[in-house]
């Protein structure tokens, strides 16, 4: 991030807490502000740059333009754009003019894309005066965006993405999510993984959709800036993510709502059958939170996800990777999620028939144990399993990374490009390396009962 465009950042998020902080809005809401506001000045500057660039051409008329941008783009009435807005902030009705841009936002943007998105910041307006968000249209119009090639703005947005879900991950607590995944972790991800080109990414707990970014951008980097790969994600609330990818200019992907045990909504045409991918990435740390159990939910469950059993009702992770697994591409299909250790050894019959019954398939290929302290404002132990749907042998890969850090802060540790590589290399090539890495047949680790915890094969 240049130092330009961090400054210009830090004036528009402190300019705008300071302004919400004098209101009754509450804080957990600061965050809706920072990102939906700059959200409707990048589409309007989106807009009508297109606009422009067609009015300019010979024998353009409005009238023939607006219709193609309707089908090619989105609507957007020019009476919504940030800069109509803007222009009559310092007259009453400012709060009534930005819900017309926000409510046009979500009927019109992508076929619904970005319906329910703004609703939070939606029912937030309204305790703001009309001077309170005329300073904030006066903060929103000093963030400069363009979408010109050779301006020293162009990457304004993906630099405030960085920014505003760095402030997500120190404070996740305040923001809805307790998912999002720090950089670093989701670049070690992405290269066990290895996306390539025309492949079907998924992330079912995308939360603000970072892993997904991270895999969108790995191929990109990997293989000639290629964008033949398409991203899908779910989430309870997917408007975080949904900004997110705007943010990053990730236009082919799509993210649905709702819970994906209860309401998986990626499904074929005919709404009969999940979606297989070649690729699937989570987090499921903080997934061990109790759910509806109910006896007779894998007998009812129209996907026939839950065969291998239920876990109990204070444990989702198990009915998550049951998902997961089932959604994977048969002989292309791979997964790595972050796990905490209860999902190594878990000694609920429920949970260990599930890991049992996961191993004895051969689909398990690696399980990583990476330091302490490598979540914001958690100190569990963390650790990536992946699975394999066309595993070449019957053994599973044991790697104790736990040891392999640099510490940031009294509470924060983080990896390497040199520590992700370590991994990376010994995870390609299967190697045993004394006191760091074990490749374990699956016999052996039925004699400890399927315990997964890598301590126990590590020499």
């Amino acid at each position: 991030m240049s130092r330009n465009n961090f400054d210009k950042i830090r004036n528009f998020v402190s300019g705008t807490c300071d302004t919400l902080h004098r209101t009754s809005v509450h804080p957990t809401y600061y965050l809706d502000f920072l990102l939906c506001l700059p959200t409707l000045k990048y589409l309007s500057v989106l807009h009508n740059t297109r606009k422009q660039e067609l009015l300019s051409k010979p024998n353009a008329n409005h009238k023939v333009v607006n219709e193609y941008l309707d089908s090619l783009l989105f609507k957007m009435p020019e009476d919504t754009y940030f800069e109509k807005i803007y222009e009559l902030r310092h007259e009453s009705g400012n709060g009534e003019r930005l819900l017309k841009a926000f409510f046009n936002i979500e009927r019109h943007y992508k076929h619904g894309q970005f319906y329910n998105v703004f609703y939070r910041i939606e029912g937030q307006i309204h305790q703001l005066s009309n001077q309170d968000l005329c300073d904030l249209l006066e903060y929103l119009n000093n963030l400069p965006i363009s979408l010109e090639f050779n301006s020293s703005y162009k990457n304004m947005m993906k630099d405030l993405s960085k920014y505003l879900f760095m402030i997500i991950e120190r404070n996740s607590h305040e923001y809805r999510t307790k998912s999002h995944t720090p950089e670093n972790i989701a670049k070690l991800l992405a290269t066990l993984l290895n996306p390539r080109p025309n492949e079907e990414i998924c992330d079912p707990l995308c939360s603000t959709g970072t892993l997904l970014a991270t895999l969108g951008e790995y191929v990109r980097k990997s293989f000639g800036d290629s964008k033949s790969y398409k991203l899908y994600g779910q989430d309870n609330y997917s408007g975080l993510a949904k900004i997110n990818m705007l943010f990053l200019a990730e236009d082919n992907v799509i993210i649905e709502d709702e819970d994906v045990i209860y309401h998986p909504k990626l499904l074929t045409y005919n709404s009969k059958e999940l979606l297989k991918f070649d690729v699937i990435i989570s987090n499921l740390i903080f997934s061990q939170t109790s759910w509806e159990y109910d006896k007779h939910f894998a007998k009812k469950d129209p996907f026939n996800r839950f065969y291998r059993g239920l876990p109990p009702k204070s444990k989702k992770s198990y009915a998550l990777i049951s998902h997961m697994i089932e959604t994977l591409k048969d002989n292309t299909g791979r997964m790595a999620i972050l796990v905490p250790n209860t999902v190594l050894f878990g000694k609920s019959k429920k949970e260990a028939n599930i890991r049992k019954q996961l191993i004895e398939e051969n689909l398990l290929d690696a399980v990583i144990s990476l330091p302490i302290k490598i979540l914001s404002l958690s100190p569990i132990p963390v650790n990536i399993l992946i699975f394999n749907k066309n595993k070449s042998d019957n053994n599973i890969l044991f790697i104790d990374a736990s040891k392999d850090f640099i510490k940031i802060s009294s509470s924060q540790n983080d990896l390497t490009n040199e520590h992700i590589n370590k991994i990376h290399h010994t995870y390609t090539t299967k190697e045993n390396v004394i006191g760091y890495a074990s490749l374990v047949s699956i016999n052996d680790i039925a004699k400890n009962n399927f315990n997964l915890i890598v301590d126990l094969y590590i020499k």
